[in-house]
């Protein structure tokens, strides 16, 4: 049987994560998880103890990674160059429309 607590502990670390590098940089936090300027500064005034109840919900507050198709052929190519900036370039794209 799957341990929820497990599941809590990845999505506090992920938030509390995603806070302290907003304070210290919040533009910075925004390429480095692809989030809108709106959510990273409401993760950065948000209270540790507010971002662990949010951590607590039985949901996934986190994507590591936003596309498999380019990962999986960077996994079979790990020296090229284009796949990597593809990568980079995908995980840190930002739609402020979603807003």
């Amino acid at each position: 049987m799957f341990n929820n607590d497990r599941l809590h502990e990845l999505n506090f670390h992920y938030l509390s994560t995603l806070k302290e590098m907003a304070l210290a940089n919040i533009q910075m936090a925004q390429i480095r998880f692809g989030l809108s300027e709106t959510f990273t500064k409401m993760i950065a005034n948000s209270s540790f103890h507010q971002l662990e109840q949010i951590a607590k919900q039985d949901r996934i507050y986190f994507n590591f990674l936003p596309s498999e198709r380019v990962l999986s052929c960077l996994m079979e190519n790990p020296d090229d160059e284009v796949l990597r900036i593809s990568l980079l370039v995908s995980n840190n794209y930002i739609d402020e429309e979603e807003v």
